[in-house]
């Protein structure tokens, strides 16, 4: 017996008088050499096509080589069903047993929930905020315990890729909560260690259920472009959608797309994630209508990532879409169809350009919404254009021989010569230097800053935050400062005045909070992973190659992101990119050498129900406390002080090491002009956290309020030392100098 891994079902070798049928009746060659061994799902041998009618069409899908006797057979073929002239004619479909087509609407329900997940996650705000990110994860925890629980899942071999993944981000996660022992402040390095224990259970989950890739590939890419619709939405028709008031740390806000995840990299990352899942669905869905579909969104998609102005999705988009043309399994396919699509973003990229208010601004004119009903018009024409060109595309190219490897290895040589020529013929040292250089506010005056900023080289202040990283991990370099010590490091040794409060570069941030042990730890978990990926690829065939490939690439794209901004902290991001992570080195399964279950799985499946348990309790404590918190804020808003106090208690109680709930009492305290009360709050909270120049600066004013004026000049002192250019203090400066 042969198995036909794709499909999962038993498939009998061809015997002599299937040979004899098939050389007799051409039309049913294909049936009979595919034919399930036996049961309810073997089909009519000798029957006419027409009496097998619909279920026979319904269950011949293109899948991948087929089981058998490949590219050999000499028999003839039904010239409909031809691909290649080195293949069988039919050698891109297998046959889908019934069991599976009945679970067509489980699936497509799976569809909806993963992409209804994207959407909602990007729609509230990228889940940035903790009650958000920490609901997420004990739902996560939640669904894992239940379904191992339940034996929902089986459970990898202890050989396995995914085990040697997971131990490794295990360790990684272990190193954070271990690192709030030596932090300065234990409340942020275990929120790091509850946002690591969200991605790892996002990828645990994926991991675990990800047997059928592609309902997770579709959901994800159907997700993406919804981001990308209302994403446009917003630009073209502003007055359907609440305004937000985006902060204003940086300068060029206003100008570039950001809703609905708020923040234009991330944005654009999560689109540049989903590329290469539309360009799978648009080269290897089922159904003519989804190829049609995921082609049409792709300019959309694109037109999104202009707006964003972000050259970290635009590089992340170049990176994806050439990874999945590699990993596919007909490259020659995914190139011709890349390159369609690409054609189709660059007209709505046209169409942006002809409106440059609609771009750069302002956007609350006349002017802009006139220029958005137009080009919504014109962007949904260049969509749906794509999206039949590359249903005729595929059809045409269904009878076209394919080039030779001779001719692949020449296209791809050439496509890194034109590259390297690119890179020549752009000044790469001149762009280093200024990449190097703090930035400025000269280019937000020009009219076309979007277009300026897609072509430039500076680099935002990343130099000098990253080289903020190196320096912190240069004064520890074994296990660096504390998970979450980036902040308060760059405040104080900080080489601009601006709030930062993350490295803007993953791997650089772990190096100098965890130092190189961190650091290694991370590179294992990723590299396994990754490593993990590339074996299932090289072992997958037909469609289910393509679609590892395209979440490879997927996954591939969100890692180089990881290393030039922050979207590690940018819940929907990760969650999307460790999903893609998860699947690929979900798929890489060994065989099995034995068909029953070692003694000891249930231990293990105990231990893991556990250990759920246990990260559902990590998260919810602070969880809880953040919502003790926000209430207790709330009830001080609306002068009910004793409530205030009340839930600033419960907070304290519930994290005893958090300096957050600390300072809320104390603030509480002050409000209610109790300052002995309060200033025993506020030094609690300098106990739990003596880096953070605002607890000294909150203790200053108290201790002016007493009386105390001696000490509450030593704060003030602490409070400058630690975050010497802060504009408050500039600025108080300032004034103690007019006055005098």
């Amino acid at each position: 017996m042969l198995e036909d891994r794709s499909v999962g079902t038993a498939l009998s070798p061809q015997t002599p008088s299937d040979r004899r049928r098939q050389r007799s009746r051409p039309d049913l060659a294909y049936a009979d050499h595919v034919r399930p061994a036996a049961g309810r799902d073997r089909l009519p041998v000798g029957v006419h096509s027409r009496r097998v009618g619909r279920r026979f069409r319904r269950q011949v899908i293109r899948e991948g080589p087929v089981v058998g006797e490949g590219r050999r057979q000499k028999h003839q073929h039904d010239d409909r069903c031809t691909t290649t002239p080195r293949a069988p004619p039919c050698a891109g479909l297998v046959v889908q047993p019934a069991h599976q087509t009945r679970g067509r609407g489980g699936r497509t329900i799976a569809r909806a929930l993963v992409a209804a997940a994207v959407l909602a996650l990007a729609l509230d705000g990228g889940t940035y905020e903790l009650t958000a990110r920490h609901s997420l994860a004990v739902a996560i925890w939640w669904m894992l315990a239940c379904g191992i629980a339940l034996r929902l899942w089986e459970i990898p071999e202890r050989r396995s890729p995914q085990t040697v993944a997971g131990l490794a981000f295990a360790g990684f996660a272990a190193l954070v909560a271990a690192s709030a022992t030596w932090a300065a402040n234990a409340e942020v390095a275990f929120l790091e260690f509850d946002r690591v224990l969200l991605y790892v259970g996002v990828g645990a989950l994926a991991a675990l259920t990800g047997r059928r890739v592609d309902t997770w590939s579709d959901g994800l890419a159907l997700g993406t472009a919804a981001v990308a619709a209302v994403a446009l939405a917003s630009r073209f028709f502003p007055s359907l959608f609440p305004t937000h008031n985006l902060p204003q740390f940086l300068p060029g806000t206003a100008e570039r797309l950001s809703y609905p995840v708020d923040y234009w990299n991330g944005l654009a990352v999560l689109l540049a994630i989903g590329t290469p899942l539309l360009l799978r669905s648009a080269l290897a869905a089922r159904r003519g209508l989804a190829r049609a579909l995921a082609a049409a969104a792709l300019p959309g998609v694109a037109a999104a990532i202009y707006l964003t102005a972000s050259r970290t999705g635009a590089a992340s988009v170049l990176v994806a879409a050439g990874l999945f043309v590699v990993f596919a399994s007909d490259r020659w396919a995914a190139l011709s169809t890349t390159l369609l699509v690409s054609v189709g973003s660059a007209g709505a990229i046209v169409v942006l350009l002809d409106r440059p208010v609609l771009v750069n601004g302002p956007f609350d004119g006349a002017t802009a919404a006139a220029q958005g009903r137009v080009a919504a018009v014109l962007v949904l024409v260049v969509c749906v254009a794509t999206g039949l060109l590359n249903h005729g595309l595929r059809i045409g190219l269904g009878h076209l021989p394919r080039p030779g490897r001779r001719a692949g290895l020449a296209s791809a040589g050439l496509a890194l010569v034109l590259a390297l020529l690119l890179i020549a013929v752009s000044h790469p040292r001149a762009r280093l230097v200024a990449f190097t250089k703090p930035p400025t506010t000269a280019a937000l005056s020009r009219p076309d800053f979007v277009q300026m900023h897609l072509l430039s080289s500076e680099g935002g202040g990343r130099f000098q935050f990253w080289g903020a990283a190196v320096r912190e991990f240069e004064s520890r370099p074994l296990l660096g400062q504390g998970a979450g010590s980036y902040e308060s490091w760059w405040a104080e040794h900080g080489s601009l005045p601006v709030f930062v409060r993350y490295a803007h570069s993953l791997y650089l941030e772990v190096l100098g909070e965890l130092g190189l042990l961190g650091l290694l730890l991370l590179l294992a978990a990723l590299g396994s992973a990754l490593i993990a990926g590339i074996t299932a690829i090289t072992r997958a065939r037909g469609v289910e190659r393509t679609t590892l490939g395209a979440l490879f690439a997927a996954a591939t794209a969100f890692l180089i992101a990881l290393g030039v901004d922050w979207m590690w902290q940018l819940t929907v991001v990760s969650v999307v990119g460790v999903a893609c992570l998860g699947l690929v080195t979900g798929s890489a399964r060994r065989p099995k050498r034995e068909p029953t279950r070692p003694a000891h799985r249930g231990v293990v499946r105990g231990a893991l129900v556990v250990t759920a348990l246990l990260a559902i309790a990590c998260e919810a404590m602070p969880l809880l406390t953040q919502i003790e918190v926000q209430a207790s804020q709330a009830a001080a808003r609306r002068g009910d002080i004793a409530e205030a106090r009340t839930r600033a208690l419960a907070a304290a109680h519930l994290e005893p090491w958090a300096s957050s709930a600390y300072l809320q009492l104390a603030l509480v305290d002050e409000q209610r002009r109790d300052l002995h009360s309060a200033r025993r709050a506020i030094r609690v909270a300098l106990s739990r956290d003596d880096r953070d120049w605002r607890l000294w600066l909150v203790s200053a004013r108290i201790e002016t309020k007493l009386g105390a004026i001696d000490a509450a000049k030593r704060s003030i002192a602490r409070a400058i030392r630690l975050n010497p250019r802060s504009s408050i203090f500039n600025r108080r400066e300032r004034d103690l100098s007019a006055h005098r």
